[in-house]
This record gives structure tokens, sequence and C-alpha cells, in this order.
């Protein structure tokens, strides 16, 4: 589904990415994990075209996206839950749900977003009993169900999400990759960025590990975990 070739990004002078390679296959989830300045969320925003390549390919279910704009690139299906949430605060949850659906417009797709619609309540009870409260009084966990949802509104192929964990209690986070694990057998397809490394891994299929704009290491999620150079660095374990 997502093809990602020699990719090299730019900071003025800064080479923030530097020949990243990754896949994501549909139906799986792929976890990116690495510490903080990695270049995750670089790449992540140069997959949505927020950032542009330097150099290199990316293509989105065999169509060549780089130096598409962030909008065309959502119309092909790529939707992005960023870090920190960004939800429309003074807005209701029914208002930023409907805006997930924007560019459905045609009476087929209207229908399907009632589908989907559906869908979200269900998947997140709370934003049902939600839906005319204003999204700035949300708690945190509850504002990351309702940007997750946003984009399950939208005609989304493959959901990105950054950080979704990001300053949620352990429970919230412990329900919130339950609800990704649900969305994967639901037949969704996600790419993950995750600084808890462990629940990225455990929920995921195959990961990557990102550090300083290149990618290190790759491969099945629990090889991963049992890889000793991982646990020192990413898990708190020490080595013998």
């Amino acid at each position: 589904m997502l093809q990602v070739r020699d990719l090299h990004v730019f900071y003025g002078g800064l080479h923030a990415l530097k020949g990243v390679n990754l896949e994501v296959k549909k139906g799986e989830i792929v976890a990116i994990i690495g510490r903080n300045g990695a270049g995750k969320t670089t790449l992540l925003n140069t997959l949505s075209g927020l950032v542009r390549a330097k150099k290199g390919s990316i293509l989105f279910r065999g169509r060549e996206i780089t130096g598409l704009k962030p909008h065309q690139i959502v119309e092909l299906g790529l939707y992005q839950v960023p870090e920190g949430r960004l939800i429309f605060s003074p807005l209701t949850v029914l208002e930023n749900l409907e805006l997930g659906a924007y560019l459905r417009t045609t009476p087929e797709e209207r229908k399907k977003t009632l589908e989907d619609m559906e869908y979200v309540l269900e998947l997140f009870p709370i934003l049902k009993e939600r839906l005319h409260q204003q999204a700035g009084t949300l708690s945190g966990g509850e504002q990351q169900m309702l940007a997750i949802g946003r984009a399950l509104v939208g005609k989304t192929k493959l959901l990105i999400l950054d950080e979704p964990s990001l300053g949620l209690a352990p429970m919230v986070v412990k329900e919130i990759f339950q609800i990704i694990a649900r969305l994967r057998r639901d037949g969704g397809t996600i790419l993950l960025v995750e600084q808890n490394a462990r629940a990225a891994l455990a929920i995921s299929d195959r990961a990557y590990v990102m550090e300083a704009g290149r990618v290190v290491m790759e491969g099945p999620s629990q090889e991963l975990l049992g890889r000793e150079e991982v646990q020192k660095a990413y898990l708190g374990k020490k080595g013998r």
C-alpha cells in the first residue's frame, strides 16, 4: 500500500531524513520507534505532504505522491492523526467528526459517511455521549479518540498515528492501543509512530527503528522485542 524509497529531507542545512526506506502492506500495523529527534515526525509530515522531500519516492496505492499537496494526499485516503491531536476546540464533537468528511461530496459518499460515523460512535461510545459538547472540554484521552474518529470518517485507506499515547494516563493508553488493534482486525491499515516502544512493538506486525534520520533496524515486531540492543535502548532493560 505504501512504499518509501531513498527519502531525503532537508531543513535548511540540516539533513533530517537520510535515505529512508519503508513499506506498509495492506491490513497490517507497522510501527516506527526511536528517540526524540530521530526523524519520525518529519517522515510522517513528508508522507502527508506537509514537508517536501529533496530526493526519493513515495508510492501510495501504486501512485507517486511525492510533491502532491496535503489535501490531494488526503483525498487519496492517507490520513494523519498528528501529535497533540489538533482538534478544533471551539467546535462540538459532532462538528469535528463532520469535518473529517469534508471531501465526501457526492450522495454515495455522504451515505458512506453516515455508515462510518456510526462505526466511529460504536468504537468510541463516550463520543456518542458527548456529541454536542465542545471538543475543548474533553479529557486528553477523549480528544485522542475524537482525533482518530475524525480521520476514520474520511475516505481512510491508511491511518497514520503520531504519538497517540502522548500525555495520557496508563489506563487510557491501554484503551487507545486496544482500539488500534481492533481497527486492524476490522481491516484497517495503520502506520504508528510511538515513543512507548514496548506498546508499539506489542501491537504491530513489523517495525522500523530510526536514529538520526536513518532506519537502523527493521523486522517483525516480536523479533525486535527480543533483540538486546532494542531492549537496552528503548525498553529500559540492561544487557547481561
